[in-house]
């Protein structure tokens, strides 16, 4: 199917679904995160008005958005942002929080259930097409990454707990360069995820103690040599907290040509990026 009519019959299959939204469907909450090096390059720097649209066969119920709303938004994307050059409507979807180094995750509401959903670029050229079930009353995030600009949407559920006096990490590995990876964090260099994860796999969350001295540091390492820091960050924790620690980039240069036969370059750009959840 060609993308423009993917697109079409996308919005009005989302269309023609709004009248069920009045008859007590139950509703999920999801948002769309942003992880791939070739959308990202794609939208740094260009005019807000040019967005990478999430395809969705259902209409969003509610977005907490005001601003994207005013405007007649009817599909979730990502673009450069309306504020300033640090928008995270570069990351993620719905963005609420602008230049705050550690971003709220937010959430948009639509009917519960599998849903056909997929990503069209700029050019509104489909980049990727499939489906999801999203289980009625959850809280979910749905990664958008590539490797090599082979794209795939990556759905985690959000487990929503708040723990006394520590707090819980997850990890999204989303680097496509990297083999299994594992994760140490604060003074002590606490252990987690010690089996590997994988590139497309997001960890359950493991709780954590405090440090007595802040920032709390998070550092992601091979598997195969813990001796080889792939990247670390700092997290200003607080008690109580859950926080995604998102691992995106690529941990050494590629070469590659894309599915439109566009050749991308990126040097070595691995980052962790953190999402706080309460």
């Amino acid at each position: 199917m060609k993308p423009a009519y993917t697109l079409l019959l996308l919005i009005l299959l989302a269309a023609c679904k709004k009248e069920k939204l009045d008859q007590g469907e139950q509703l999920v909450s999801i948002n769309f995160q942003n992880t791939s090096m070739e959308l990202i390059s794609m939208l740094q720097g260009a005019p807000a008005s040019q967005r990478v649209t999430i395809l969705l066969d259902t209409p969003v119920v509610y977005t907490p958005d005001e601003n994207l709303r005013d405007k007649g938004v009817q599909l979730p994307y990502f673009n450069s942002g309306y504020s300033d050059a640090n928008s995270y409507n570069l990351f993620f979807y719905p963005n609420v929080r602008y230049n705050t180094t550690e971003p709220w995750m937010t959430y948009i509401r639509i009917p519960a259930g599998m849903h056909t959903t997929g990503v069209v670029d700029t050019a509104n050229r489909q980049l990727t097409y499939g489906k999801i079930n999203l289980q009625p009353e959850k809280h979910y995030s749905i990664f958008v990454t590539d490797s090599a600009g082979i794209f795939d949407m990556v759905p985690a559920e959000d487990d929503r707990q708040i723990v006394q006096g520590k707090i819980r990490i997850r990890l999204a590995h989303m680097s496509p360069s990297s083999d299994t990876v594992c994760l140490s964090a604060g003074k002590d260099r606490v252990l987690a995820f010690e089996q590997g994860v994988r590139f497309k796999e997001v960890t359950s969350f493991q709780e954590f103690p405090l440090d007595s001295n802040q920032p709390f540091t998070v550092r992601v390492y091979q598997k195969s040599d813990s001796s080889v820091i792939l990247s670390r960050t700092f997290i200003n924790a607080m008690p109580g907290r859950s926080y995604t620690i998102i691992f995106r980039g690529y941990t050494h240069p590629v070469t590659y040509k894309n599915k439109f036969q566009v050749t991308q370059h990126f040097e070595r750009n691995a980052e962790l990026f953190i999402e706080r959840m309460y």
